[in-house]
């Protein structure tokens, strides 16, 4: 049976990924134009052909659960059963009307079955009650991981935050308008 809930982080532990499948083929991604200084130059996307798999071991796993048991924010797991299928954190601080979401993910077999919508529908109530605006996402580039983010009311930011896209210069940056 599929559910949601919200973390306490001295309940997340270091195996809570264990089972969880990161594994994402990437053959198409999209990539935007962007300014010497860091800016947006338009709101085209383009596409390109790649071919990159993204797959986590069980030691970059429990860095991602190390990670969401010490960050200040909040923290959605997803459990079928008792295994947990999919996650989504806040970082605490706002940027301006933003707040960060720094990861949204379902393991592989728990894909295109709305559970993606329904955390990320959680993620958009939390940072709203927590006084953002906007959500600020530094989203995958993939072709199927953008048609996710439009589909949920995503899109381009002209707001780039810059050690966001610092970090991961390949990433679309994206934003959601929270509304109550």
């Amino acid at each position: 049976m599929i559910s949601y809930r919200v973390m306490q982080h001295n309940d997340i532990k270091l195996s809570d990924l264990n089972y969880f499948i990161r594994d994402q083929h990437t053959l198409k991604m999209k990539y935007v134009l962007y300014n010497k200084d860091g800016t947006l130059k338009s709101d085209e996307l383009y596409e390109k052909d790649i071919d990159f798999v993204d797959e986590w071991d069980l030691e970059r796993k429990r860095d991602i659960c190390h990670y969401l048991k010490t960050v200040k924010g909040t923290v959605i797991y997803v459990y079928d059963d008792d295994k947990v299928i999919g996650f989504s954190n806040l970082d605490h601080k706002l940027y301006g009307d933003y707040m960060v979401m720094p990861y949204i993910h379902i393991s592989k077999p728990y894909r295109n079955k709305g559970i993606a919508k329904e955390l990320f529908n959680m993620i958009e109530k939390a940072a709203f009650k927590q006084g953002a605006k906007k959500l600020y996402i530094s989203a995958h580039p993939a072709v199927e991981t953008y048609a996710f983010y439009k589909s949920v009311g995503c899109k381009l930011t002209h707001n780039i935050i810059k050690e966001m896209l610092d970090k991961e210069p390949d990433d679309l940056q994206l934003e959601k308008t929270l509304l109550e």
